[in-house]
């Protein structure tokens, strides 16, 4: 499962009230695709991992020993040149929206205090890291110019959104879709009802801001095992499925519950609510966001790693012997 935009608005408050005025004290890049923050505040020291990998894309912290490089790649160097002693002054979400703004108050080459942003969009395999300054923290990120990205986007790759050193940031083009937690809920049923598609289905495909998962267990919570077609919904039905969105926007607004689902011992699901179509045998509640997401991604991330060191010491091993 990917990390939904409620979710990760939820792990973003919990990042913020822990590392709101951390410095950062040392920064890896232990694999192409993440980057690991080393923040120290008055009372604690804290590894801020951010990933943008496409299949365990995430913010949150980590107890995790990586092994890194003993050449710093060049885009942690130049994470080092522009953010290294930088005091994080905030994050920042924009809702329904998979991207965290994490503004940094920093000191340029010239001893100006600059403020500098990581703009973690964790969208799937359109996952990115971009490294964006703006002169004054209150400009809006869109008016922010690009330092670099982790992956680069150029006119071949998008002809609508180019991510390249020198060019403004600009937010990527949102689809046209209702939002699931801010859209009243009788306006989401009477939407919902001229959708000729299972309710789950049709969640999915109408709202945005919560993941497939949340959608399913609204509708879960409503009909049970039933597969109850939107546009045939009774009144007992709409009532029904009305009191169940209603309770996912309650748990989110109450700051959730970090839960994941397993089936037979293998991490399935997560989310911020209880996730109760798989029953309550089979789920697992975490005390911190962090937690619940290392929990899920660490095993998958563990086998990724191996085989991109297995890859990178084979081809070590081919240039050796064509030499």
């Amino acid at each position: 499962m990917a990390l939904d935009a409620a979710t990760m608005a939820l792990c973003a408050r919990e990042l913020e009230e822990k590392l709101t005025d951390a410095r950062i004290d040392k920064i890896f890049e232990p694999t192409r695709d993440e980057i690991v923050l080393n923040m120290r505040s008055r009372t604690d020291n804290f590894k801020l991992l951010l990933s943008a990998r496409s299949g365990s894309a995430r913010a949150c912290l980590t107890r995790e020993t990586f092994e890194n490089p003993a050449v710093p790649p060049s885009f942690c160097m130049l994470l080092h040149k522009h953010f290294t002693g930088g005091r994080l002054l905030g994050i920042r979400t924009i809702a329904d929206e998979r991207i965290l703004f994490f503004d940094f108050q920093c000191t340029n080459e010239m001893g100006d205090t600059v403020v500098n942003t990581i703009a973690a969009e964790l969208m799937g395999r359109y996952s990115n890291l971009v490294l964006v300054q703006k002169e004054n923290k209150a400009f809006p990120e869109s008016e922010g110019k690009i330092i670099d990205a982790l992956k680069r986007v150029d006119f071949e790759d998008s002809e609508l959104r180019q991510l390249l050193p020198g060019l403004r940031y600009q937010l990527p083009p949102r689809p046209q879709r209702v939002s699931f937690l801010s859209m009243s809920t009788p306006g989401l049923l009477a939407a919902l009802a001229e959708k000729d598609l299972p309710v789950a289905a049709a969640l999915t495909k109408l709202t945005g801001g919560v993941g497939p998962v949340v959608c399913r267990e609204a509708a879960w919570r409503a009909f049970g095992a039933r597969d109850v077609p939107a546009n045939a919904m009774t009144q007992a039905d709409k009532a029904a499925l009305m009191e169940a969105v209603d309770a996912v926007k309650d748990a989110f607004a109450a700051g959730g519950t970090p839960t994941m689902a397993c089936v037979e011992g293998r991490p399935v699901e997560f989310s911020f609510l209880s996730l109760t179509q798989y029953g309550e045998e089979h789920l697992r509640a975490f005390d911190s966001y962090s937690e619940l997401l290392e929990g899920y991604y660490a095993a998958k991330d563990k086998a990724e790693r191996v085989r991109q060191k297995s890859r990178e010491l084979a081809k070590t091993v081919h240039n050796s012997q064509e030499r």
